[in-house]
This record gives structure tokens, C-alpha cells and sequence, in this order.
């Protein structure tokens, strides 16, 4: 009877140390992700509307097209090279300047061209002296037609006749001994102060009338008469020539233009 009480209370001690183990000392049950090969449960609908996602960016990368994970294809070397591979060559650019590709326009060609008008035959002659130093062979012509002879300074649309008499008086009066009414049609009248060749000197004329309390203005004065023109055969190697590299009377004014020669009477 004692052994079998002694037997009882070791299987209490030892079931008692047992529930101490299991509860402080014991492997700790945590919890787990589950393993990597366990299939995921995926209801139908969830599975079609995967597959529908799938086809719409497989048709908008195109058939020839992959993607892998991680991967940016819009920015990837390989679409960049073959981008750079199909993209067509810019065509050539004129980088001549307007200037430049009428200079090559004006040689090449056979062509005669008239310097002028020169106002008598002694600035013609300069003028055919400078070109022959250029290497040229001018050839002197005399016509009739426009020819600029100065810097007109006047003073313009005094209203009536009887106030145009008494500005020129007054300008008399001051010095102004060339001043003098202008033939007009209409009731107004203008008064000339004089026309020179040379620039400093019309200015000088419009400064002392301005002084007086009038409002002058210089303009170009043309006449008609007798003029000459330089003609000149330039050969295809030739460039064009400035009419502003002919030299003039030192202070004086020349206005040259250049054109076509005349066409020969037939």
C-alpha cells in the first residue's frame, strides 16, 4: 500500500514538472507564413479577370516584345539602339547665307552692267579711271535723264504767299541773301534756302534758319539734263561691283546706281 502511494505521488511530480516544461521552457509554436509551394486558392472570377489583364498588355507591347521583372522597357539600351536604327537621316541644310549665294549667282554668267549717272564728264572720267585700275575696260556713254544735283534746304507749305514775303524778308535781313519764294499752283508757297553738294554745308544752312525760329528740311534735288554712264563688260569670273568704292570729289556728294546695260539697237 505504501508503494503504490509512493508511486502515485511520483507520477504527480512528474506529470507537474512536465506542465512546467511545456508552458515556460518548451519549443514556442510561432506563426508561419505557409511554405512556398502550397498553391494559392484563386476563385474563377479572380482567374478571368488575370487572364483578360494579361492579353490587353501583351497586345499593347506588341507580338516581338518581352518584359522581364525589374526592367523599364520604355528607357532600356536595347530600345534606344533600335529606335536610333530606324530613325530616318536629316536631310543637308544650306548653311550659305543670302549674301553669300547671290554673290555666286552674279558670277558665272556673262553680263554688262551700267555704273551712273555721273553729273558732267570730269567725275565720269574718275569714275572710268578707278574701273580700269580694277582691271576693267569701261566704256563712257551719254544719255539724257535724271541727274541728282544737291541737297535742297527749303522751307515747306508756308499757308499763303503774303507769310512766305515775309519770311524771306526777314531771312534777308539776317543774312539768308539766296532765299526765295518757289513757284506753287495751289494757294501755299514754299521758300528755298539754297542746294549744295556737300552735306556739311546744308546742314550748317538748316541750322541758322532753324535759329531764327523756322522749321527747315533738306532733301535730294534732281534735274533733268545730260548725264553719262559707265558701261562694263564683266567677264564670268567677275564679282559684283559697288558703286560706293568709285571715288568722288573729296566733301561731295555722288549718287551712283548700277543696272543692266541698254540693249543694242538692232
Amino acid at each position: 500500500m505504501k508503494a503504490l502511494g509512493l508511486a502515485l505521488l511520483l507520477a504527480n511530480v512528474l506529470y507537474l514538472a512536465w506542465s512546467q516544461w511545456l508552458g515556460s521552457d518548451g519549443p514556442a509554436v510561432a506563426d508561419s507564413a505557409p511554405p512556398a509551394n502550397v498553391p494559392k486558392l484563386i476563385l474563377a472570377t479572380e482567374a478571368k479577370g488575370a487572364d483578360e489583364r494579361g492579353g490587353a498588355a501583351a497586345q499593347a507591347r506588341g507580338p516581338n516584345e518581352t518584359t522581364s521583372p525589374g526592367v523599364d522597357t520604355d528607357s532600356s539600351p536595347a530600345s534606344d539602339a533600335g529606335a536610333a536604327a530606324v530613325s530616318p537621316s536629316p536631310a543637308p541644310v544650306d548653311t550659305s547665307s543670302p549674301r553669300t549665294r547671290s554673290a555666286e549667282l552674279m558670277t558665272g554668267v556673262q553680263r554688262c552692267v551700267s555704273i551712273g549717272p555721273f553729273r558732267d564728264l570730269a567725275e565720269a572720267t574718275q569714275g572710268s579711271a578707278a574701273l580700269r585700275t580694277a582691271g576693267h575696260d569701261p566704256r563712257t556713254r551719254v544719255a539724257e535723264g535724271d541727274v541728282w544735283a544737291g541737297l535742297w534746304v527749303h522751307l515747306a507749305g508756308l499757308p499763303t504767299r503774303t507769310e512766305a514775303q515775309r519770311a524771306v524778308t526777314l531771312l534777308k535781313q539776317r543774312g539768308i541773301g539766296d532765299a526765295y519764294i518757289m513757284p506753287a499752283a495751289g494757294r501755299g508757297a514754299d521758300i528755298s534756302l539754297g542746294i549744295f553738294s556737300e552735306p556739311a554745308r546744308a546742314q550748317r544752312r538748316a541750322d541758322e534758319v532753324r535759329a531764327m525760329g523756322f522749321t527747315p528740311t533738306i532733301a535730294d534735288r534732281t534735274r533733268q539734263g545730260t548725264v553719262y554712264w559707265i558701261d562694263v563688260d564683266l567677264k564670268p569670273t567677275d564679282g559684283f561691283i559697288d558703286p560706293s568704292t568709285i571715288p568722288s570729289e573729296k566733301g561731295k556728294i555722288t549718287r551712283l546706281e548700277i543696272q543692266a546695260c541698254p540693249a543694242a539697237d538692232s
